[in-house]
């Protein structure tokens, strides 16, 4: 599809009676519409669906201090983990004269719930001072969560430094009977099996030696590693020498103290000083987030979340470590291309589907799909021109070079290829018309057709 464009959208005010409150953590609904601040003793919910304006929906509260939040995949849920033990559930709805609703649902007062890992709304594995405790989460969220084991510790030997400092660092689910633990110097992958009401079974599958600590680690088991100057990636299935180092230019800042960084679809996010970065898996920088006011601070706390209805993504930052210092909102959105430029990608991207095939059905039908989006544009081209009265004369150049171009493409469908009617109509247009300079830039433009 037609790469995302990035800008900022309105920050996130400072709320006057959590203003100085360190942040912990932040995370996003499953549809990235609601995001979760974790700080001082509560979690703050905004509900970011108007870009523009971000509305406070009110804060859940907890006797201790909130470590870490997450959210729920199928619903508008999140369960926060507290100083304490405590784990709180919260049902955010907008709609409902009570937006938020807290519930209590474990407090083993005892430990503290550093950071968990959700699987399916179904298993959360909590990760604790000494080990590791897997719950079983109610489907209605708000009942009480049941615990079903918990993760033996690694051998302690004096032949074996790996085992040498048993306490957990991350915890991530692999999948519902595979999960990954990492300590100081390795990563134990644990088959877990849990069956009705029995206490849950563990097998170690694996131990995997690293020299770092562990970022993040994907369910399809491949682990961002952090080491003193940069970060690694490590396949978990296969061998260690196979890392891939994310490539940083020698002008950008090494990683500072409490550098984070994490998997966002197919990609890595990371905070860094004064600035966020999105990288692709290669290694290539994708994006830089330039982060004002921060005054070379180390961004640790930042959310990440896709839009389910169009698939458009949003990123929050932390500037900097109390909410007071602001956080930073940015979405993503479709670039504003010609109408031109669109039916040449649909067309290519139609193309390897139907038309390079023998079927002369399957011509037919991209034929029917792609004279119907011309009709469609022509309309809506109308449409607007009707309501542009005051503006140029140059702009309605463009939409009139717009509505030849949509027809003449749909005449030459009739006798051409959906490529070449498409390339035949635009140098017909270019080479008749004088004011569609504007429409031959666009076409020039691309270089590059996108693939779905």
């Amino acid at each position: 599809m037609p790469p995302l464009v990035w800008r900022p959208a309105s920050p996130i005010p400072s709320y006057p009676s959590t203003s100085r409150c360190v942040i912990s953590d932040m995370c996003f609904s499953a549809d990235a519409r609601y995001l979760a601040i974790a700080c001082g003793t509560g979690v703050q919910f905004w509900d970011l669906s108007n870009n523009n304006a971000p509305l406070y929906l009110g804060s859940s509260k907890a006797p201790e201090k909130a470590l870490c939040v997450t959210s729920f995949r199928k619903t508008s849920a999140f369960v926060s983990g507290h100083e304490d033990g405590a784990l709180c559930v919260t049902r955010v709805n907008h709609t409902y004269q009570e937006p938020i609703r807290t519930k209590l649902v474990e407090a083993f007062h005892c430990e503290a719930a550093i950071s968990f890992s959700l699987f399916d709304d179904c298993l959360l594995a909590v990760i604790t001072p000494s080990n590791v405790r897997l719950y079983a989460v109610s489907v209605l969220h708000l009942a009480p969560v049941r615990l079903v084991g918990t993760v033996p510790l690694p051998m302690i030997t004096l032949k074996d430094p790996l085992n040498m400092n048993p306490m957990p660092r991350t915890v991530h689910w692999l999948t519902s009977q595979q999960l990954a633990v990492s300590y100081a110097n390795a990563i134990f992958i644990w088959g877990v099996e849990v069956s009705g009401k029995d206490p849950a079974r563990f097998k170690l599958i694996d131990k995997i030696p690293i020299t770092g600590s562990v970022a993040d680690i994907t369910a399809d088991g491949l682990a961002l590693i952090r080491v003193p100057k940069n970060f690694k990636l490590l396949s978990l299935s296969t061998k260690h020498d196979s890392e891939t180092i994310v490539r940083r230019s020698r002008f950008m800042a090494g990683l500072g103290p409490g550098t984070n960084a994490k998997f966002v679809d197919n990609a890595i996010f990371e905070g860094s000083t004064g600035k966020a970065y999105l990288w692709e898996l290669s290694g290539r920088r994708l994006q830089t987030f330039l982060l004002r006011n921060s005054r070379n601070r180390v961004c640790t706390k930042f959310a990440y979340g896709k839009e389910t209805r169009t698939g458009c993504a949003r990123v929050a930052v932390a500037v900097g470590p109390n909410v007071s210092d602001g956080i930073a909102i940015w979405v993503t959105h479709m670039p504003q291309i010609s109408e031109i430029v669109m039916l040449i990608w649909i067309s290519e991207s139609m193309k390897g589907q139907h038309v390079q095939t023998d079927s002369q059905h399957g011509l037919e039908k991209f034929e029917g799909v792609l004279v119907v989006l011309v009709a469609e544009v022509q309309t809506r081209i109308r449409l607007t021109k009707l309501n542009l009265g005051h503006q140029t004369r140059h702009t309605m150049y463009i939409l009139d070079w717009r509505i030849a171009t949509a027809g003449a493409i749909a005449g030459e469908m009739n006798r051409q290829t959906p490529r070449a009617a498409v390339a035949r109509a635009t140098a017909r247009l270019e080479k008749g018309d004088n004011h569609n300079s504007r429409g031959a830039d666009e076409v020039a433009e691309v270089d590059h057709l996108p693939t779905i």
